[in-house]
């Protein structure tokens, strides 16, 4: 397994300079199903099995080749493509950063399923894993036990060897990624408790163009204000609800941004658990309309 060279790096960025300041130690012994000559481009042990994007030494806009590799070290259960090819022939690159946050991920085809590799950080929260689909639907996501951080080589900083992907992808990914970690976090919770959610509570919602959860939209916000958009932050206002008085916190972007038009909180006035929400064009009214309805 070829180490990178932190300092041959073209351009700084967040997922590099994570991975040169890792000891080499942690990166010698990341599980990994990369063979000595290939560069490891992300790799993680999601319980028994590993999953790795390995590279050719050289990678570039027309040259080398990658392959995703899934299953127990020495027991490949899964190649995709079946013989290494250019990653833009069967994968695209998505890479959002803010000040304090960031989130790096590639998605890879076969057919009609999907494997999507991921790595996020920010304040307070920390994700890893990969995320499997069928035809958009999410199947299973498996989160990395070891290593958890810094798991993508410097080699994603070179988008030119991957296809990027665009605002409303990254925009659905982030959607599909929170919507299943709140499915495994819900599932978690009622077998802890065996109990559904107190009476009184906010429900959480995916409507047509807005999303109602358990999220911060929080780590959105720095992004924004990275990418230059326009974001208006609107005075507090109350709503009268079945669960009783609800108060919003909301910020606007005006012309739209990752292709979200707005985000905030809900506060219930009773003191039961905020939930964060976004919005696309359009979505504001359903969102209004369904917080009227709890």
């Amino acid at each position: 397994m070829k180490s990178f060279r932190c300092a041959g790096a073209r351009k700084p960025n967040i997922v590099a300079l994570l991975l040169c300041a890792m000891p080499a130690l942690a990166q010698a012994a990341t599980p990994t199903h990369c063979k000595s000559e290939e560069q490891v481009i992300f790799s993680c042990n999601v319980g028994k099995k590993v999953v790795s994007i390995c590279a050719s030494d050289t990678l570039g806009p027309a040259s080398g080749t990658a392959q995703y590799r899934f299953g127990a070290l020495g027991k490949i259960e899964l190649k995709i493509p079946a013989q290494p090819q250019h990653p833009t022939t069967f994968s695209r690159l998505g890479v959002m950063r803010g000040p304090a946050w960031a989130d790096t991920h590639i998605r890879v085809a076969n057919g009609e399923y999907a494997y999507t590799v991921y790595e996020g950080e920010g304040r307070g929260w920390q994700r890893s894993g990969v995320l499997v689909a069928k035809n958009d639907q999410t199947l299973a996501n498996l989160s990395c036990v070891s290593p958890r951080q810094g798991l993508f080589s410097e080699i994603v900083s070179d988008s030119q060897a991957f296809v990027n992907e665009t605002e409303d992808q990254m925009d659905a990914w982030l959607d599909t990624v929170i919507a299943a970690q709140e499915t495994a976090e819900n599932s978690n919770q009622k077998a802890q408790t065996g109990a559904a959610s107190s009476p009184g509570q906010l429900r959480p919602r995916r409507g047509k163009s807005f999303v109602l959860e358990d999220f911060n939209p929080g780590i959105i916000l720095p992004a924004a204000a990275a990418s230059g958009c326009e974001v208006d932050s609107l005075p507090r206002f109350s709503l009268q609800t079945e669960i009783g008085t609800v108060h919003v916190d909301e910020y606007q972007f005006l012309h739209g941004c990752f292709g979200t038009f707005g985000v905030g909180f809900v506060i219930p006035q009773n003191g039961t658990p905020p939930l964060g929400f976004r919005y696309r064009e359009g979505g504001r009214r359903e969102l209004l309309d369904f917080l009227k309805g709890q």
